[in-house]
């Protein structure tokens, strides 16, 4: 059996320290966070990265239980001030192809302690008009339908948590070598919507397989490793931590290879620089695209590369550094 981790021991230490410095950085471009652009104006390619970002804050805040510095205090008020804006909370009706991302907003809210009433009314009356019929959606996706509007405390009517498990690409035996990155996604994502990024705790249905899934988890993570691809690494070692398995030395191994990710200014690389400056970045469907990285840029400039592996990160190590925290004491 491994030893079990201490605060006093190395990796303990490198984990906070990243964590801390990412979380730094996110706080110091939270106007990045904003689904408003520099005119004040909605901008729905920013959505998602607001969603992400509110998710992470509620994650760390809850785990951490660090709301004093003023810093957490500017990233909530960032968070309530958007959701309490009518030009922001209408879209729930009319764009639904969103309303589990506004659902989300408010799972998050709740999280941190607001209860905001006006966005609960109109999630559920997205609900109850219908939307959810609406939304075509794979079978992890309709889960996060699921988790966020159980999240948002609405009333609605879908499967089971585990008929929808039983669904989705765990439900089934893998083999990992023929996954593709859009396919491992989906494994992350099922434990990430089920485990609400590790704030509440969930037994695998019987029909996932403990030992199949910790077996998956571990070949992926290897796959991961050789490939580099550190923004999938952090997802993956994110899900061991929420479902609950022990570190191990394989997991210790991924660790030091995922911190190695981690730039002087606090943010993390989805992939290592490649010649000339250029690193190779995914989007969730498995699309690859070079994208150039000028060392004269500024850290604003570099922003969308690495504010999603960043984000990753401080979900991680919060969750990894928490874990560890409960076994001590």
């Amino acid at each position: 059996m491994d030893k079990p981790a201490t605060p006093s021991d190395t990796w303990y230490q490198d984990t906070r320290q990243s964590v801390d410095a990412a979380v730094e950085w996110a706080f110091s471009h939270i106007e990045r966070f904003s689904p408003f652009d520099e005119s004040d104006c909605y901008d729905p390619s920013r959505l998602k990265v607001f969603v992400e970002f509110s998710i992470m804050l509620a994650t760390y805040l809850k785990l951490t239980q660090d709301r004093q510095p003023a810093d957490n205090w500017r990233a909530v008020k960032l968070v309530r001030s958007v959701c309490k804006r009518a030009d922001f909370t209408d879209r729930t009706i009319r764009s639904p192809e969103i309303l589990v991302e506004f659902a989300e907003l408010c799972g998050v809210l709740r999280e941190l302690g607001f209860q905001d009433l006006e966005l609960r009314r109109r999630i559920q009356s997205a609900v109850d008009a219908g939307l959810v019929e609406q939304i075509e959606r794979l079978p992890h996706r309709l889960l996060e339908v699921r988790v966020s509007l159980d999240w948002a405390g609405a009333v609605y009517s879908l499967p089971p948590m585990g008929e929808l498990i039983s669904e989705t690409i765990l439900g089934r035996p893998l083999c990992t070598p023929l996954l593709s990155r859009e396919a491992v996604y989906a494994v992350t994502h099922v434990v990430m919507f089920a485990t609400r990024f590790g704030l509440r705790q969930w037994s695998l249905p019987p029909q996932v397989p403990i030992t199949r899934t910790r077996a998956v988890l571990c070949d992926l993570i290897v796959i991961a490793c050789q490939d580099t691809d550190w923004d999938l690494l952090g997802e993956l070692l994110l899900c061991w931590d929420c479902l609950g398995f022990e570190p191990s030395p394989l997991t210790a191994a991924a660790w030091v290879s995922f911190l190695s990710a981690r730039q002087d200014d606090g943010t993390f690389l989805p992939r290592p620089l490649g010649p000339g400056g250029v690193t190779e970045t995914n989007s969730k469907d498995g699309s690859t695209s070079n994208q150039p990285v000028d060392e004269r840029a500024s850290k604003a400039d570099d922003f969308d590369l690495v504010y999603h592996t960043t984000l990753v990160a401080i979900l991680a190590g919060t969750v990894r550094i928490h874990r560890t925290d409960l076994n001590v004491t």
